[in-house]
């Protein structure tokens, strides 16, 4: 039997705010010319800075912010009014997510005002070792799923995704352990 364990949530979060990174050849996905994130050389993953994707999280070197505050997850809950959608892309499952009057929202961890979910999808391998586009103390996991949320000071995701701060990315690294 397979258990699936969630082993990071705000530490990505808080790191990955301003924007989907498009220094990966315009691909904002998260693979270059098809290679997954897990295999790309190491000064390729770090070469944009804190806002480029993927990150490599050095766990010695984060220090917590109380600033920052929880994140408000809980219209994550609604089910009412909602409607999904899923699509095989060609190198992922994406989930678009459409709501009456934006109702699955986040709020806090930093962000400067509510954020809409617009969509998720999901990064794996076919080893259990590579998979996540995110790394922790060099430690890659074997699936990564991402809660792509938009800014509501702009009334559609088309405008967010190009502005600075107009979008937001949670991201959830998955561990699979056999019992």
């Amino acid at each position: 039997m397979s258990v699936i364990k969630f082993v990071a949530l705000n530490v990505i979060s808080a790191l990955y705010f301003s924007s989907l990174a498009k220094g990966d050849a315009g691909n904002t996905w998260g693979y270059q010319d098809g290679i997954p994130p897990a295999l790309w050389s190491r000064e390729y993953r770090t070469c944009g800075g804190r806002h480029q994707s993927p990150i490599d999280i050095q766990t010695k070197q984060i220090r917590l912010n109380q600033r920052l505050g929880r994140f408000d997850l809980s219209d994550l809950n609604n089910v009412n009014n909602i409607r999904l959608t899923l699509e095989n892309n060609g190198h992922t499952a994406e989930v678009d997510v459409e709501g009456l009057n934006n109702q699955l929202v986040v709020r806090g961890g930093g962000l400067p005002g509510p954020y809409t979910v617009k969509q998720f999808h999901f990064h794996w391998g076919s080893q259990d070792s590579r998979g996540s586009e995110h790394d922790i103390n060099g430690r890659f996991f074997p699936m990564e799923m991402h809660v792509v949320t938009y800014s509501q000071r702009y009334r559609m995701f088309e405008e967010a995704k190009n502005a600075t701060g107009g979008l937001a990315v949670l991201s959830f690294l998955f561990d699979v352990r056999i019992l």
